[in-house]
């Protein structure tokens, strides 16, 4: 049920908070509204799509995903963990922190989490009901740990037990915890995969400079669909000219110079001529002999 939240002149001139882009700054102030009166929320991006942006047809969920791993989880504004049930389910939540400093409940509502009380965070919740607490990555792996990321992330693995048993009883290490599960895709994977798999290149979707030229075209009201456009066309322009295709790349393509001029490009006439592929080298060693033009060895593994 959504509530009536504070918000202080403070936020606009935050370092974090006021740093926020547009959208950003949305969600998460929408999230204060739908969070419990303890800051807590269950972790659905869909339903948070749907609730916070009913209006807004190009704000789909993995844009939700993509504000919460690209600014409000690196800059500490909420943290995500999991509790482990008794039915052996997985329940995510998200929590936000700071909440009870700048928000005032005189008649608390009961908490999404049984015995989490006022002040508590995920770290002492899990230390005074006996639960394992870990850190995770930006990728937001539900047990996996990832000490290559620096977003922290909260994970805690514990059966929700109820009265004392819970008390007497301290968790196991979980065999989820070594287990590598599907990660939800940020934006940037989906706008660098689909590059990759249309120029044919391998280029990183985590990088800080290709981020920050994504954020930057978001913000200015492109939408995915515009890069994948993007990415078709000038594959189409420039897939065949060995000078032009070295040019399909983020840094160029995402630029603000050029984008919307590579958006309202018209297409070539003559399609990309993709190389015919050979995986074994003898076979290629005889279309090479035979002339054949257009052709690529890529050995399988």
């Amino acid at each position: 049920m959504p509530r009536i939240r504070t918000i202080k002149p403070e936020f606009w001139t935050d370092s974090k908070t006021g740093t926020l882009n547009e959208f950003s700054k949305c969600l998460f102030i929408g999230l204060l509204n739908y969070s419990d009166d303890y800051g807590l929320l269950e972790w659905d991006p869909a339903e948070w799509r749907a609730k916070l942006f009913p209006y807004h047809y190009d704000s789909t969920p993995t844009v939700v995903i993509s504000a919460l791993t690209g600014e409000l989880l690196p800059k500490g504004l909420i943290q995500v963990f999991t509790i482990l049930k008794d039915d052996g389910a997985l329940k995510k939540f998200a929590f936000i922190r700071n909440f009870g400093k700048h928000q005032v409940i005189n008649n608390p509502s009961n908490p999404l989490l049984d015995d989490w009380k006022k002040g508590d965070i995920p770290e002492t919740y899990a230390k005074r009901m006996e639960y394992k607490y870990e850190e995770l990555g930006e990728n937001m792996c539900v047990g996996v740990t990832d000490p290559s990321r620096t977003t922290t992330v909260g994970l805690l693995p514990g059966k929700e037990r109820k009265g004392k048993e819970r008390r007497k009883k301290k968790n196991t290490t979980l065999s989820s915890n070594k287990e590598t599960r599907p990660c939800e895709p940020t934006i940037f994977q989906i706008i660098i995969e689909d590059l990759n798999q249309q120029a044919e290149k391998k280029f990183r979707y985590d990088t800080k400079s290709t981020k920050d030229k994504i954020n930057a075209r978001l913000n200015e009201g492109y939408t995915v669909a515009d890069f994948k456009e993007i990415h078709r066309v000038m594959v189409l322009s420039w897939g065949n000219d060995p000078k032009m295709r070295q040019f399909l790349r983020p840094e160029t393509l995402y630029a603000a110079s050029h984008f919307e001029s590579y958006l309202n490009q018209p297409e070539p006439d003559q399609p990309v001529q993709r190389p015919t592929i050979y995986y074994y080298k003898k076979d290629f060693e005889e279309a090479k002999a035979r002339g054949d033009k257009n052709i690529k060895y890529e050995p399988k593994d």
